[in-house]
């Protein structure tokens, strides 16, 4: 049975196969026992910090098994998790952290120089030992953080405070449930087919919506091992596909295109990586001239979908069992109902274009403090 709690997601796995890859980047790889008894003992240890239920943890720092174990060391205490990017600005960071009142913020300095940074400017941030995890800082108590009420049930209570890109004014603080994240996480392992012999790519930022919810947690859930690249270069990432065997590739079409690139620059005309089985684009519009592109160098379906920060992300996808060859993002999620209304919220007829509605058990709770 899935677990109804994010932070319970490795105990299944760790009980099932302890001794198994979990996650792992340049610095080192851990099983799922060790997955599993570093977010147990990370959630003790964040309770002595003074973190309690319904408060906010920001995660300052850039994709790395430590901020996938953090995120289910947090939801285990059933407390926020707020993960940011390091490579934000300082004022980026600090207003973050205001408008969410941290209770803490943890920066991952042995992993990213910008988070190091951060840190360093905190006055009041000391080191704290990560030990297998790696080099981290940690503020101090935000005495007047007030927690948030918690219901002891996985679809009210917050799992993830995640900021928008603030497309429409300044970035909005939206509040995924336990419950909304899962539900997408059992539809991205479900709909790629994820088992626990896949190795997945994890080049989207943890910090954003895509990652932490479809790659991250979908693939976890599914039993497959993480494989991190904090940032996107792509020679290293080509190499890293072909190293480490990975099965399943997802992306923002602006990635697929520089891997273009490179492997042409390269002299190649096929991509070499018999172990990949699946590729997948979102974030952006796809263009069908890449599409094809990819598909001719990959030798591969690649999938599409569309989504938002306030459906935790996903809306639509295409499916692995019927590859389109044109841009569709596909249908509706199983479970997800859609409307294209006009103005008045009248339905239209097909190929007329309005406003999209949405309605399902992935659709936020609402806006933080708005």
């Amino acid at each position: 049975m899935d677990p109804a709690w994010v932070g319970d997601i490795p105990a299944s796995w760790a009980a099932a196969e302890p001794g198994r890859l979990a996650l792992m980047d340049e610095s080192g790889s851990h099983s799922w026992q060790e997955l599993d008894e570093g977010r147990r003992a990370w959630a003790a240890r964040l309770r002595e910090l003074g973190v309690r239920a319904g408060d906010r943890v920001m995660v300052v720092g850039e994709n790395a098994p430590a901020m996938a174990m953090l995120v289910f060391a947090v939801t285990t205490l059933r407390a926020w998790i707020v993960n940011v990017n390091a490579r934000l600005s300082a004022r980026e960071v600090r207003t973050i952290r205001e408008h969410c009142r941290a209770r803490r913020v943890i920066y991952l300095a042995g992993i990213s120089p910008d988070a190091r940074a951060h840190a360093a400017a905190d006055a009041a941030a000391v080191p704290l030992d990560g030990g297998r995890w790696g080099e981290m800082a940690i503020s101090a108590l935000e005495q007047a953080a007030e927690p948030e009420p918690m219901d002891g049930d996985p679809a009210r209570d917050v799992a993830a405070l995640l900021y928008t890109t603030g497309t429409t004014g300044h970035p909005k603080a939206v509040m995924l449930t336990h419950a909304s994240l899962l539900f997408i996480a059992r539809a991205a392992r479900d709909l790629r087919a994820i088992t626990p012999r896949d190795r997945v790519l994890a080049l989207l930022p943890l910090t954003h919506v895509y990652g932490l919810a479809s790659v991250c947690l979908g693939s976890l859930l599914g039993g497959a091992s993480l494989h991190f690249q904090a940032r996107f270069a792509p020679a290293a990432a080509v190499a890293f596909i072909r190293e480490q065997r990975l099965t399943v590739c997802q992306g923002v079409p602006a990635m697929y295109a520089k891997l273009l690139q490179h492997l042409r620059a390269a002299g190649e005309a096929a991509f070499a990586a018999p172990a990949l089985r699946f590729l997948y684009a979102g974030g952006s519009p796809l263009a069908l001239e890449l599409k094809r592109d990819v598909e001719a160098f990959f030798g591969l379906t690649l999938h599409n979908g569309y989504g938002l920060t306030e459906a935790s992300p996903t809306l639509t996808q295409t499916r692995h069992e019927a590859p389109r060859d044109d841009c569709s993002v596909g249908p509706a999620l199983p479970g997800v109902e859609l409307r294209i209304v006009d103005g008045a919220g009248r339905d239209l007829p097909d190929g007329d274009v309005g406003e999209l509605w949405a309605r399902g058990p992935n659709v936020m709770k609402g806006y933080y403090r708005d």
